[in-house]
């Protein structure tokens, strides 16, 4: 078998330092073949300067093109990299002094700043080489970025939309035992299993970033053509510079999984200063770049969009839904309350035994409906005025005064919610237990328990964790733990 390697004059001595030699022992062995090696071809490309950091209009320089027998048949996506041999060369001839080896490039641009070009380039030469296949490799392997959490990630997203990284045996998964508990991560098991499970990791990656507001998924109820309930899903991100390139990743993940599991998902951009976080005029998101959108027509997805039009229905429902629990004296607003706690960047995963299956996992209040109902007055003042609960009222609202909304408002609060499976949020209505107010540890009802042995067995056996994570103890949720307190004896 006759193998080239065909790459650009601008990375030439970059990826020659090893990576050639690498990639040909891949590709033989993906052909069950011995590296018998290889030729190498240099597109030669025009201009002075000489650096892999920046394309030449019209190609993508950070690609291998691999033929056997002549033919073409991969296309390798290299990530991006500071340690460029090629610009170590270019400055020596000009007398330049090199900034060769800088460790300073971002984990947002390592892997997904570009990748649009590395799809852009293998749909185009796949129009005149049907069988090729892209493939993907890392870069200055050695280094810390490509192991951070962002781009173990990224892996993932690439191995759930179809697409293989020639040297994943490289990374070490080690890192990412705290967002897949008691899950062994290796090249073999990469995919994602379900919506829920991306959401929930792709929150933890967000919430650990400070000066980031986390994403969420909102839940709505629709109908389709046939007139029958189902489910929209709305994922509401941001899209600024690198990040769009991550987004375009992010939405095709959530486009497969969505259409895997039969499920109604749309992407929610707003080209205003908004922030969906806590509705703030906060310059947080933009549309996405239409290159990007070109893309997505190209590769057949079908992504849909929510306009700034669609986010101002979205609040006027709300205000009816309200008028219609206040005609009906009904607190609970079940949509409103669960799309609430997705706000939070809460996973949505059971608390105590970490379950993540959509079909039995709950939202669960703290502050029950019922106990709410018999609150009193001086009891639902004297919780609004807490410092903590500032922002629960909206003082421009008609009804600020008005005793049932704030009782609405505390009732569908975020912070008034945690995430249980069936059974531990059975147990928990039932007062078998509460949490304590201050930590969240759990406050078992002794005496209901032992009542039943084996339900007591039960509980000890399904509960893995005996505290809520620290994530969910806000002061508002702390607050509202207190007022559960009642239930234990």
């Amino acid at each position: 078998m006759k193998l080239t390697l065909e790459t650009y004059s601008c990375n030439y001595e970059t990826y020659n330092k090893w990576y050639f030699e690498d990639i040909a022992d891949r590709i033989y062995k993906k052909h069950n073949s011995k590296n018998i090696g290889y030729d190498t071809k240099v597109i030669k490309l025009d201009g002075k300067n000489i650096q892999s950091q920046r394309s030449p209009s019209g190609i993508w320089s950070r690609s291998i093109f691999v033929y056997l027998d002549d033919k073409l048949t991969y296309i390798i996506a290299l990530s991006n990299t500071n340690y460029d041999e090629d610009k170590l060369v270019e400055c020596n001839k000009i007398g330049k002094k090199s900034t060769y080896g800088v460790h300073n490039y971002h984990a947002n641009t390592y892997l997904v700043q570009g990748i649009n070009k590395n799809f852009e380039i293998y749909h185009k030469y796949k129009q005149e080489h049907s069988n090729i296949t892209l493939l993907f490799y890392m870069t200055d392997i050695e280094q810390s970025y490509p192991h951070n959490k962002f781009n173990l990630m990224c892996y993932r997203k690439l191995a759930t939309i179809g697409f293989e990284i020639l040297n994943i045996d490289k990374i070490d998964f080690y890192e990412f035992k705290e967002i897949k508990k008691g899950a062994i991560l290796n090249k073999n098991n990469l995919h994602y299993t379900s919506l829920n499970e991306f959401i929930n990791d792709s929150l933890v990656i967000s919430r650990n970033n400070k000066g980031n507001i986390p994403s969420y998924m909102n839940t709505f109820d629709d109908y389709n053509s046939n007139g029958e309930k189902q489910t929209k899903y709305i994922y509401i991100f941001k899209a600024l510079g690198a990040q769009t390139y991550d987004s375009f990743l992010t939405m095709w993940t959530i486009y497969e999984l969505a259409k895997k599991e039969n499920k109604n998902v749309e992407f929610l951009f707003s080209k205003e200063q908004y922030n969906f976080n806590d509705r703030k005029n906060i310059k947080t998101t933009k549309n996405l770049a239409g290159s990007i959108i070109s893309l997505f027509k190209t590769l057949g997805i079908d992504i849909k969009y929510e306009t700034s039009d669609e986010i101002r229905q979205e609040l006027n429902r709300q205000k009816d839904q309200f008028n219609r629990a206040k005609k009906n004296n009904e607190l609970r607003n079940q949509e409103l309350f669960k799309n609430n706690m997705r706000a939070r960047g809460i996973q949505t995963k059971c608390c105590l035994c970490g379950c993540e299956i959509e079909n039995i996992l709950e939202e669960a209040h703290i502050w029950g409906i019922a106990e709410l109902k018999k609150a009193d007055t001086k009891t639902i003042r004297s919780v609004i005025s807490n410092k903590a609960m500032q922002d629960l009222i909206d003082i421009t609202s008609e009804h600020k005064d008005d005793d049932f909304y704030k009782k609405y408002m505390i009732a569908n609060s975020g912070d008034n919610g945690i995430w249980l499976c069936s059974n531990h949020h059975g147990l928990f209505d039932s007062h078998y237990f509460c949490f304590d107010s201050e930590n969240g540890k759990i406050i078992i009802n002794t005496q209901k328990l032992q009542e039943n042995s084996s339900l007591m067995e039960f509980f000890n056996k399904i509960t893995t964790n005996r505290q809520l994570p620290n994530e969910v103890m806000s002061e508002k949720t702390k607050i509202f733990l207190s007022k559960n307190q009642i239930n234990i004896e």
